[in-house]
């Protein structure tokens, strides 16, 4: 396996190698620039790239763009000594890792495991994989978005999400609709004067939250749709005895009424029957439903206890659905992140 390191310390640079060296089937090539590192891929394709934020003639947004246009199916690790405020935040990749600088040996070689066992299924790069790099790295970039269901773009500002924009408006819904495009080709420009007009206020972080909330959203309204056509159009017939059986019974008469007659009580369970049994045998389909759309709400309200409450209680009721389980992590940390800020809420 052919491992690329970027990085324009050749100290650091030489001494990633040097680990990689020691794994089996393990070969290591450097470059210590956006050029250099071009230069490598267009000439060899690495199946995993060790990249620094930081480079003398560019970005790691700058190789990443070249391998998302060349269509490369790679892994890429982020090696940063700043990654200690935004690594909680980043959500789990299988494009992406995060390892912190000074770099430590059991991490680099986890990951180069996992590339080449195929535990890891690298693909091309997002437009949630390039906003979480800019804003990390504290970028100015424009990211284009173009496929059969969005075109535009988002501004990025020096590490703050400045605007966005597509045929259908602009502003947070624009977002929402191009990080959910399906199949989206991008492209990240160089820093472009002027940025025009902000329509984005909220952090990067609670937009990519809230759009993760809307595809969710949208698949959980598929899966109540189809439900509902699986379930019979048609009313089953009861037995045939069943019906017949009051038929039976002697004619009512002063001396036999009909609420006394056997027939009658034997075929005509109590009202409150169906109540009872619906108590005793909720539908935990519908009580998940209402967990996940109170929690939804609650964090809408920035009510992050009672939102983490709300999904709590839709995990106990599914324990294996990983969308619950992003949700208790993401709010768990934004939590956590409050508190640091001394109860206020996330910085925009």
């Amino acid at each position: 396996m052919l491992v690329l390191v970027v990085d324009d310390e050749l100290l650091t640079r030489m001494t990633h190698m040097v680990m990689l060296s020691h794994m089996p089937d393990v070969n290591a090539i450097g470059a210590g620039s956006v050029a250099e590192a071009k230069l490598v891929i267009a000439h060899h394709t690495p199946q995993l790239v060790l990249l620094d934020l930081e480079l003398p003639d560019g970005t790691g947004l700058d190789v990443m763009n070249f391998l998302t246009q060349r269509e490369l199916q790679v892994g890429l690790v982020i090696i940063s000594a700043h990654l200690g405020t935004f690594r909680s935040k980043l959500r789990p990749n299988d494009r992406l890792h995060l390892l912190n600088k000074p770099l430590n040996k059991n991490d680099l070689q986890r990951v180069v495991k996992d590339v080449q066992l195929g535990t890891s299924h690298p693909s091309p790069f997002s437009l949630t994989d390039y906003i979480q790099l800019a804003c990390m790295g504290q970028h100015t970039a424009v990211i284009e978005c173009l496929s059969n269901d969005a075109c535009g773009e988002v501004v990025i500002d020096k590490g703050v999400v400045w605007s966005a924009q597509d045929e259908l408006g602009q502003g947070a819904e624009a977002f929402h609709r191009l990080l959910l495009a399906e199949g989206a080709l991008l492209r990240v420009g160089a820093e472009r004067v002027p940025k025009g007009p902000r329509s984005l206020f909220e952090s990067w972080e609670a937009l990519i939250f809230e759009s993760m909330r809307l595809k969710d959203e949208a698949v959980r309204d598929q899966r109540r749709t189809k439900r509902g056509s699986n379930s019979p159009t048609t009313t089953p017939t009861p037995a045939a005895p069943t019906l017949a059986a009051p038929t039976l019974a002697a004619p009512p008469s002063a001396d036999h009424p009909p609420a006394t007659t056997p027939a009658a009580t034997s075929t005509k369970p109590p009202l409150t029957e169906p109540t009872a049994q619906a108590s005793t045998n909720p539908d935990p389909d519908a009580d998940f439903d209402t967990c996940v759309e109170s929690g939804v709400r609650a964090v809408l309200a920035r009510d992050f206890a009672g939102a983490i409450a709300k999904f709590e209680r839709a995990h106990a009721l599914r324990p294996k659905e990983s969308m619950v389980i992003h949700r208790l992590e993401r709010l768990r940390l934004l939590q956590a992140q409050r508190a640091m800020n001394g109860g206020s809420d996330l910085p925009a």
